[in-house]
């Protein structure tokens, strides 16, 4: 257990610590210096830990953390109660080996179904040569392959390590309709955990080219909904009608506008034709 945690004192010149409540405000400094954050800032922490530690009552821990995460401040797991503070590593680096060595054994205790584990990994790539040597191959092997140095050249008898692939966000805005604000659908992204989420964020993907070819709306970029705008309403969600099924149905009805009108028509014509025999008749 440690005995003290450090703070930065920009903590209070963030922006979006003026829009936080007393409660967000209070949670943030518990996390940062309460004795379950550890070198990484990725830790265990169940509900009842903060309702106790703070005497915080369920809907104040609640909106708390929701405060916390929307701004990014950090990531919760619902399902594993893991907690990230997203930026502890920029004000807590590592410094030495010895520090290394234990942040390699933290990361290899936080479980696989924590949603922020690959972030963290790549976090602490920034700090790999003050890391264990294996920490290389195991972050090869658990999370992604490893990108090339510029400089580095590789043998012909070796296969090349690939490099970063796109993120999936690049993916989802090269997709896009309209191409307008993308600062704001990045921050939707992230919020939605979605950079980090990379099953979630293919399934979103995937929706949005089910929805651009089939929603009749989207044939009109004006009536197509804004990128950040779809994201915050979890859009991807919506039951639709497809533009197939819409088109089935209208070859099927009748246009009734032109089936009045040839009913109008026929009356007149009925109502010229009778008029014109009892003038006919009356002579």
């Amino acid at each position: 257990m440690r005995e003290f945690g450090k703070i930065s004192c920009r903590f209070w010149s963030r922006p979006e610590i003026q829009d936080w409540s007393l409660h967000a405000r209070l949670m943030a400094l518990y996390l940062l210096s309460s004795e379950h954050c550890n070198l990484i800032g990725c830790f265990r922490l169940p509900l009842g830990y903060i309702k106790s530690d703070l005497n915080f009552t369920d809907k104040c821990v609640s909106q708390a953390l929701e405060q916390l995460t929307q701004s990014n401040f950090i990531v919760w797991c619902h399902k594993t109660r893991w907690l990230l503070i997203s930026n502890y590593l920029k004000f807590n680096p590592i410094e030495n080996p010895n520090q290394g060595k234990a942040a390699f054994y933290l990361l290899k205790d936080i479980p696989e179904g924590f949603i922020a584990r690959s972030a963290i990994a790549e976090r602490l790539y920034h700090y790999k040569d003050k890391l264990p040597a294996e920490f290389l191959s195991y972050y090869s092997n658990q999370f992604r392959s490893i990108p090339i140095n510029s400089n580095q050249t590789v043998s012909s008898d070796k296969q090349p390590i690939q490099a970063t692939p796109t993120s999936d966000f690049d993916s989802f805005w090269q997709l896009q309709i309209r191409k307008e604000k993308k600062a704001k659908a990045q921050q939707e992204w992230n919020k939605l955990t979605l950079h980090i989420d990379t099953k979630l964020a293919q399934t979103v993907i995937d929706k949005w080219i089910e929805q651009k070819q089939s929603r009749t709306q989207y044939r009109d970029p004006l009536k197509t909904p804004l990128p950040h705008n779809w994201l915050a309403n979890r859009q991807w969600e919506d039951e639709y009608i497809r533009t197939t099924i819409t088109n089935r149905h209208v070859q099927a009805q009748p246009n009734k506008q032109e089936q009045l009108e040839s009913e109008n028509n026929k009356e007149a014509d009925n109502w010229a034709h009778s008029i014109s025999e009892k003038i006919i008749n009356d002579r």
